[in-house]
């Protein structure tokens, strides 16, 4: 799965009104790691399991690739690496312990070919400290009543096991119930009362619990509502903010986390059970109001002054973007490197999510609704810019259901316009965009911006936040008009 290199402690990013009277800086953090996992083979994180035979033990995966499996400590630290014998891995995206001492990881096929079919490997759980290998696997083949399901969660209880898709459309999770692995038939038990992207899932030991990740929420399930009808139920939410959050498990009462970014979070009970999970505070930016002239192309030749605010992002290359605001409507200002051309645009959709991001683009993303929910983003927004054929740079407008579902894609869309000047651009969202007037309520309004480099690296975001996690850009800054 796409990923883009991010930290989970990022450094405060000054930002100044160039007048001179007046200096934000954006939110502090309260999101801190247990820990790294440490290694380098375990690339993305995609499933998690804590054993339930050895203490401090946890089990993960990467969701393609060799077929190995990783005993870590609850910091991430490796104890041994195993490979699972006999099998691919295909997609594997979720792995489960059950209490009699088994691991079974769920091989997501049915996603790959528009097949009904779906693998669960189930194998004795080693001891990291003694057993050298994986002695023996045994293949559950899972058939399913839809084709094409892109299901990333597997919650094994005795000889049974729940399945939940993720969603790519915006439509609800659907909850599958395998009521024997050998016989392997998913039967479709409804959906989950909430629209999220689920990547991972788990029961508690004692089963009284289950609980569910997304990359904006953890979902927690209780006693009183399992049995076939347990995920169907209005669950306990608690607002995530921890990247791509992909593995979740169990270690008694407390949750642990992990991301396809290496980190590992650990939530005690006394923190979900108050709805408190990892969360970062989005950075937030006054935006000072500048005079304008019917034109916006003078503001090119006039870079270097005006009551602009600057931003420099992270990475190894720093993008300077100054936003403004005036009668005209929203203006970001982004000053390329030199290296860097501007990328066509296309006439056609873009082909699959690999290609949801290009290199050689900048792309400029804002939550009109003005806030970041559980759910999908209601109102997202992306705007790419791009070079047209006859050489002209332009823009695409998309809406975003959920990030990565692009829907009503527009090329230059009237309420767009881009200026260029060497390797300046000047952006303008005009005022009379849908669902930007809420700016002009007082309101703020979740934005971002990316620039990725020739080779398809992330340059910056700029100017409110370092960290992004391609399916789920809840990590934005928000931005308010002053007046």
């Amino acid at each position: 799965m796409l990923g883009f290199p991010g930290l989970f402690k990022f450094s405060c990013l000054a930002v100044f009104v160039m007048s001179g009277e007046a200096c934000y800086r954006d939110a502090a953090t309260t999101l801190t790691p247990h820990g790294q996992i440490d290694d380098p083979r375990l690339v993305e994180s995609s499933g998690l399991a804590v054993s339930r035979v050895h203490e401090d033990v946890m089990w993960s995966h990467n969701d393609d690739g060799q077929p190995l499996v990783f005993a870590l400590r609850f910091t991430g630290e490796a104890i041994r690496c195993y490979e699972v014998p006999g099998v691919e891995n295909h997609d594997w995206e979720d792995i489960s312990a059950d209490n009699h001492g088994n691991l079974f990881i769920y091989d997501n096929t049915g996603r790959m070919d528009d097949l009904l079919t779906g693998y669960i490997y189930g194998f004795p759980e080693p001891d990291p400290l003694v057993d050298e290998k994986i002695e023996t696997v045994i293949t559950y083949p899972i058939r399913f009543p839809d084709s094409g399901l892109d299901v990333e969660t597997l919650i094994v209880r005795d000889s049974s096991a729940f399945l939940v898709n993720k969603p790519w459309d915006g439509s609800l999770p659907r909850v599958y119930f395998v009521e024997s692995l050998e016989e392997g038939t998913a039967e479709f038990l409804g959906t989950i009362p909430h629209r999220a992207m689920i990547t991972g899932g788990d029961i508690s030991a004692d089963g009284e619990r289950i609980a569910l990740s997304s990359y904006r929420a953890l979902y927690i399930f209780r006693r009183s509502e399992l049995g076939e009808q347990a995920l169907r139920s209005e669950p306990l939410v608690c607002q995530l903010n921890a990247g791509q959050v992909e593995g979740i498990s169990w270690d008694g009462d407390n949750l642990l986390l992990t991301s396809e970014q290496g980190n590992t979070f650990l939530i005690p009970k006394s923190n979900w059970s108050n709805q408190k999970a990892p969360f970062q505070v989005s950075p937030r930016v006054k935006v000072p109001r500048i005079d304008l002239k019917p034109s916006v192309e003078s503001l090119l030749s006039q870079w270097e002054s005006g009551a602009w605010i600057l931003a420099t992002g992270s990475g190894e290359q720093e993008v300077e973007a100054r936003l403004a605001w005036s009668q005209v409507g929203l203006h970001v200002g982004i000053e390329l490197p030199l290296d860097l051309a501007i990328a066509p645009l296309s006439e056609e959709e873009p082909k699959d999510l690999d290609h949801w991001f290009e290199p050689g683009r900048v792309y400029l993303m804002v939550n009109p609704k003005g806030d970041r929910p559980t759910d999908y983003g209601e109102y997202d927004r992306c705007v790419v810019i791009g070079r047209f054929e006859d050489g002209r740079i332009g823009g695409e407008a998309r809406f975003l259901r959920p990030a990565t579902v692009i829907e009503d894609r527009k090329l230059r869309p009237d309420w767009l316009s881009v200026e260029e000047e060497g390797q300046r651009l000047l952006i303008t969202v005009l005022k009379g965009t849908p669902g930007m007037g809420v700016l002009e309520q007082g309101r703020e309004i979740g934005f971002n911006l990316l620039v990725l480099g020739r080779d398809g690296e992330r340059i910056s975001w700029v100017p409110l936040t370092t960290l992004f996690s391609w399916d789920a850009p809840s990590l934005w800054g928000s931005i308010r008009l002053e007046k």
